[in-house]
Parts: C-alpha cells; sequence; structure tokens
C-alpha cells in the first residue's frame, strides 16, 4: 500500500468528524480576506469539508478543491450546489491540475500533512509552477512554540466532555523529526468508539520562507490572523502571504 494511499484512507476517515470535533469556524473572515488576492481563479489544497472554499466561490471566485481523500472531495460535490467549486482527488505535493492560478491557498496547517520535508518542499515548487504571473500564495498555520504537544513529547486533552459523549486528544510529538501524531478518540453513548489518526510535520516560519524561496518566491507579508493583525511571538499561528519577486 502506497504512502498517498494510506494519507487517503486516514482523512477519508474524518469525513463525517472534522466539524464536531475540530468546531465550526466561521469561514467569511478567510474568504473576505482570499477574495482580495484572488483574480479570476483559485486553488485550495486541503479544503476539508469545503466551508471556505464555498465562501469564496460566493464571493465570484471560481475555486479548484484538492484533497487527496476521495471522500471529502465526494462531501464537497455533494454540498457545493451551484456554486463554482471544483473538488479534486490529488496530492498537493505534485498538483496535477489544468491551467494556472491567480490564487493557491491552504488553512488550517493543511500543509503540514505532507509528512517530510522534501515532500513540503516539492508542493511549494508545485504551488508555484501553477501560479500565474502576480500571483499570491497564502499558507495558514499554527506557529509550533504555541502548541502544548511541542512543549511536552506527550499529550492527553479533553475537547467535550457531558452526559453521553467525551471526546479526547492524545499526541505524542518528536522534535527531531517536527512530527506530532494525533489520535482523536470519540467516545459516545450507544455507538462504538471512534479513533482518527492525524500524523503531521510542523514547519517553523523560517523554514517555510525558505521552501518558498527555493520555489522563486519570496514572503510578501506574515500576519498574526485572517484580520491582519501583526504577528509576534503572542500569535498562535500566522498567515503568510507569497508572491514572485
Amino acid at each position: 500500500m502506497t504512502e498517498s494511499h494510506d494519507m487517503a484512507a486516514a482523512w477519508d476517515r474524518w469525513t463525517d468528524d472534522d466539524v464536531r470535533i475540530y468546531g465550526v469556524r466561521d469561514p467569511d473572515p478567510i474568504a473576505v480576506f482570499l477574495a482580495e488576492c484572488a483574480g479570476s481563479r483559485a486553488l485550495e489544497l486541503g479544503p476539508g469539508a469545503g466551508m471556505v472554499a464555498f465562501a469564496l466561490a460566493d464571493r465570484g471566485v471560481p475555486v479548484v478543491a484538492l484533497d487527496i481523500s476521495p471522500a471529502m472531495c465526494a462531501r464537497i460535490e455533494c454540498h457545493r450546489g451551484a456554486r463554482r467549486v471544483t473538488p479534486v482527488v490529488g496530492d498537493m505535493s505534485v498538483i496535477d491540475v489544468d491551467g494556472s492560478f491567480d490564487l493557491v491557498y491552504s488553512t488550517t496547517s493543511s500543509l503540514f500533512s505532507l509528512l517530510t520535508q522534501q515532500q513540503q518542499i516539492d508542493c511549494f515548487a508545485s504551488m508555484a509552477r501553477v501560479l500565474a504571473p502576480g500571483g499570491t500564495v497564502v499558507v495558514e498555520a499554527f506557529a509550533p512554540l504555541r502548541q502544548g504537544a511541542v512543549v511536552h513529547r506527550q499529550n492527553v486533552a479533553l475537547r467535550a466532555f457531558d452526559d453521553d459523549r467525551v471526546d479526547l486528544s492524545a499526541t505524542v510529538h518528536d522534535p527531531a523529526a517536527q512530527r506530532i501524531t494525533f489520535r482523536e478518540v470519540r467516545l459516545e453513548d450507544r455507538r462504538a468508539p471512534v479513533v482518527l489518526p492525524v500524523d503531521i510535520r510542523y514547519v517553523w516560519p523560517s523554514e517555510l520562507d525558505l521552501m518558498a524561496r527555493l520555489a522563486g518566491l519570496r514572503l510578501v507579508d506574515r500576519f498574526g490572523g485572517w484580520d491582519r493583525c501583526r504577528y509576534d511571538a503572542t500569535c498562535p499561528r500566522h498567515v503568510s502571504v507569497y508572491g514572485r519577486p
């Protein structure tokens, strides 16, 4: 079984549970930010349930949504309605899609789902390859120093607790490999236990910038959120904007 097949199978298991475990994040502030960069065509890497792609399409920007999970792409297809959102099953380190894009973006640390530095470098090279002249790359990711799993090698967090439901998140951290392995555990009355896997390789902002430079891109700006607040050491995440020199 190939690594890509393993990853697709793992993310397929999240299709019905990603919103429940991580909650619903308002996609509108993200779409407002992205629409200012979008031009006439956008590509989202790792769209998950497609909420950001839908919100951006509602603002008149067609979106190609590239996800390694066939089940996630089927979910987007089922819920897109008349929106100009096209789900495509594929590997974000390769980006085998037709045409070029004025905007290529990823949110919620989707880039970290690529588990080696080389795959992440390849992703930046692929983004640069499909980026139209004058186009923009936007990457949202968590800041590693703000994560409890980075401070402690093992960690268990309680996500939900009520009369008939308990959700737990267990993590193991390998700082040498910059890898965090998550297992989201769902226990619910009258249902079988569910264990959902997540494996990531986190990237420091400076490493992200170097990957961009290797792909012929440069950092244009970095914010602490989609509201364009300034990024500093207190920010739990960053929104990094890249373009060609």
